[in-house]
Order: C-alpha cells, then sequence, then structure tokens
C-alpha cells in the first residue's frame, strides 16, 4: 500500500489537477464521480497539509477512492508522474510589467503563479491578493479603437492571431471564468468572439457576449465551419 503523502504527491501530479495546492495546503481538481466539467469550475478538494480529499458538490472522496478514480497504483514503489513546465504565458500589468503567469505542464495540467515580492527570482503558486486581468492586456488598451478586438479561449490563440497582426485577447483559466469587470475594456470597441467548437466554449463564449453587450460598439460571435470538436 503506498504512503498517503506519496500519493497525494501523484495527486496534485495528475492532469486533472487544476490548481496546485497554496500556502492553505487546499488544491481544486475535477471530480472524477460526476459531470465536474460542465459548470466551469472544478469542485473537488485536495489538501495536502490535512490529506483530505472530497468533492464540494457531490460529497465523493477519500484517498483510496481517488487513487482508483484516477488509476493512480496503490504500490509503494509506484514513482509520481512528471510534471515539468511545456510552456508559460505572461499576463502583465497595463503598464507592461509582469503580474502573473498562467503554466502549462507536460501532463496537460495547468496552474497559476506569481512573481514573489520579496524573492524577485522566485515565484508563488498561486493567485492570494493578485486578481486577474485579461491576457496581454497591455497591448490591448492602446490598440487603435477602430480595429476589431478578437476573444478567443487559450493564450496560445492568441498568441496566433496577434502573429497575424491582430487585437486579441482571453481570460486567465479557461471557460467559464469570465469576470464581470473584464468588461470595461472593451468600451466603444468592436468585438468578435471566437469560441472553442464545443458546448462549453460556446457556453463560454455566449456569457462573454451577453457581459460586453451594450458596452462595445459591435458584438459579434464567429461560427468556424469544418473544425474538429474542441
Amino acid at each position: 500500500m503506498a504512503d498517503t503523502h506519496h500519493l497525494f504527491d501523484q495527486f496534485t501530479a495528475h492532469p486533472d489537477m487544476v490548481e496546485l495546492p497554496g500556502h492553505s495546503g487546499e488544491g481544486t481538481a475535477w471530480c472524477p464521480w460526476h459531470e465536474d466539467r460542465t459548470g466551469g469550475n472544478p469542485s473537488m478538494g485536495i489538501n495536502v497539509n490535512k490529506l483530505i480529499v472530497k468533492c464540494f458538490v457531490c460529497g465523493n472522496g477519500g484517498t483510496v477512492e481517488l487513487a482508483k478514480a484516477w488509476d493512480i497504483s496503490l504500490d509503494s514503489d509506484a514513482k509520481p508522474r512528471e510534471r515539468a513546465i511545456l510552456r508559460t504565458h505572461n499576463y502583465n500589468n497595463p503598464d507592461g510589467t509582469l503580474r502573473s503567469q498562467a503554466v502549462k505542464f507536460t501532463d496537460g495540467s495547468w496552474i497559476q503563479r506569481r512573481p514573489d515580492p520579496d524573492n524577485p527570482d522566485r515565484w508563488l503558486w498561486d493567485m492570494k491578493g493578485t486578481q486577474p486581468v485579461l491576457y496581454r492586456l497591455d497591448e490591448l488598451r492602446p490598440a487603435n479603437q477602430e480595429e476589431w478586438v478578437y476573444i478567443v479561449e487559450g493564450e496560445r490563440d492568441v498568441d496566433r492571431l496577434r502573429d497575424l497582426g491582430l487585437v486579441s485577447t482571453t481570460n486567465p483559466m479557461g471557460a467559464g471564468k469570465w469576470r464581470a469587470y473584464f468588461t470595461k475594456e472593451f468600451k466603444g470597441r468592436k468585438v468578435a468572439i471566437i469560441p472553442d467548437n464545443d458546448k462549453p466554449g460556446f457556453d463560454h463564449a455566449a456569457k462573454i457576449a451577453a457581459s460586453v453587450h451594450g458596452i462595445a460598439e459591435t458584438v459579434k460571435v464567429l461560427t468556424l465551419t469544418g473544425v474538429p470538436d474542441k
């Protein structure tokens, strides 16, 4: 039987882990026992200090139960999954200084981190006290008001549109994470929203469109044809 602490090391390296535990020890992940992803917000809490696993929606939990659900070996000699960084995306303040960073790992998981104000060369792996901002906000604000702004789902898509010379942005942490205060950035602008080709993507696009309607000069949701799911 695996050591409990060793199992929690594997839990935090699992692709369904969304936010790694911060100072409180509490992280969040997609629950494997109900249709968690449809709501856009991970509901399972994983506390590495108290060694507790519990979903706050369906109520299921348990260390051994989660290991079985995620197909993690209970063998004490099992090695945790590798969790190397694949790429990062900087979220800047309006003046161009670094505010936070979205990190994607080779196992497909994501986490947000921020610079440690007391140690410039180190990171804090949480967003405590840091209000999220739109991706490439420092480029969005000074952009020509006559140019279309493309809102997509994901930083890499923003970068692709930027390489084409288009003004683009996205919100951090994916579908379902749009914040009402983002809306003011689109006042008087022409906005085109390109959703991911799945239900969460379409729902996310509809939420953004409703949010900026009446604030932006024009709002359009673009439905692309001939593209694969997601």
